[in-house]
């Protein structure tokens, strides 16, 4: 596709960065697709909100350690005044996990981590993955993003009757930290169910996103190991390259780790 011709078509991107650097190398990467067009930037997130609404864009990616207005306090006004979907593109999504975390809990649909904090060809390693996160945010309905509501409070005894065991399979992508964080915040301490949860992220974040939700819950949230029993009110996170799966032992469900080339 042209991109003159289809620009009408295009996914309108606006890049937010406070490095001049990473603000046109972001452009050149998300422009490589003829069907993403940048449309604008901005160098904090004060700059940020002024083009948003003069540029209208679709989709926004945006860092997280900038000055006058971080990107967490950027997410947060953002999202009171006119959601859209995000895509945060951080060397803080590693060194600083929680804000990560954060910052999909403000909104945010995805992240990227940045390989290298400083200018570096290494940079272009994350050219694909970027592609492809704003592109499956550009999917996202803008009027669905928005601050989680805060947890309803549910009683510890909910389930008064008794409930057959079995288990919940979850499996997650983009938007899933968000959503997951409501879930698990919601459930009963009583839950009669063991839960287990495969999320797409890099392997850096997997310990901490785990230990996040277990903060966050009143069940028992935490990674999966090889031969470990699902039991009713506990959460298993998938643990990274590996494949997940569930063998049964008895009357026992047992969680069975296998590698595979594939990942």
């Amino acid at each position: 596709m042209d991109r003159k011709d289809g620009a009408c078509l295009a996914i309108t991107v606006l890049v937010v960065d406070d490095s001049a650097f990473m603000r046109q190398l972001i452009k050149q990467m998300l422009e490589s697709d003829q069907e993403i067009q940048v449309v604008g930037v901005a160098t904090d997130g004060v700059d940020a909100l002024k083009k948003v609404d003069f540029f209208q864009p679709q989709v926004i990616t945006l860092d997280l350690e900038m000055p006058r207005m971080d990107g967490l306090l950027f997410l947060a006004e953002l999202m009171k005044k006119q959601p859209l979907p995000v895509v945060v593109v951080s060397s803080l999504a590693v060194e600083g996990g929680e804000k990560t975390f954060k910052a999909l809990e403000l909104g945010a649909v995805d992240f990227i981590t940045k390989p290298v904090s400083k200018p570096s060809k290494d940079l272009w390693q994350i050219q694909d993955e970027l592609i492809q996160k704003v592109r499956a945010a550009a999917q996202v309905r803008p009027e669905l993003i928005k601050k989680l509501p805060s947890s309803t409070g549910v009683e510890s005894a909910f389930f008064s009757e008794e409930f057959t065991t079995g288990i919940v399979a979850i499996g997650a992508s983009t938007g899933g930290p968000r959503a997951l964080h409501y879930i698990l915040a919601n459930l009963p301490a009583d839950f009669p169910w063991g839960i287990i949860i495969a999320q797409h992220m890099p392997r850096e974040f997997v310990s901490g996103f785990a230990s996040r939700l277990n903060s966050l819950s009143p069940l028992t949230v935490k990674v999966a190991e090889g031969g470990e029993e699902i039991l009713p009110g506990r959460v298993l996170v998938a643990p990274p390259g590996l494949q997940t799966g569930v063998v049964k032992r008895g009357n026992k469900a047992i969680i069975k780790l296998e590698k595979s080339d594939a990942l």
